[in-house]
């Protein structure tokens, strides 16, 4: 059995078992996946808008209040989606690249 120390001091080899897919194949189809996923985000973030606006322009005082706050956490969940979009473009950059 191997000590802790000596398997810390080699690098990990992130493309082991993938013989048949390159490392950029791999960082292509991250890419992909991420860019299709936040694309998804946006088109139920406008469908949700969409219906928030409608429910802002009829609803009354207290549905609007809410609806606002409503508006506010669709516009975190698209910064939210926007980030995982990056990171994970900057991951298969690192993937591609390494």
């Amino acid at each position: 059995m191997t000590e802790p120390s000596a398997l810390a001091a080699t690098a990990a080899d992130i493309t082991a078992g993938l013989e048949h897919v390159t490392s950029d194949q791999l960082g292509d189809k991250i890419k992909n996946i991420a860019i299709g996923v936040a694309a998804l985000a946006g088109v139920v973030a406008a469908l949700v808008l969409t219906y928030l606006g409608f429910k802002l322009k009829t609803g009354g005082e207290r549905d609007r209040a809410e609806t606002k706050e409503h508006i506010m956490w669709v516009f975190i969940g698209l910064a939210v989606a926007g980030l995982a979009s990056v990171i994970a473009a900057f991951a298969a950059y690192l993937i591609t690249n390494a």
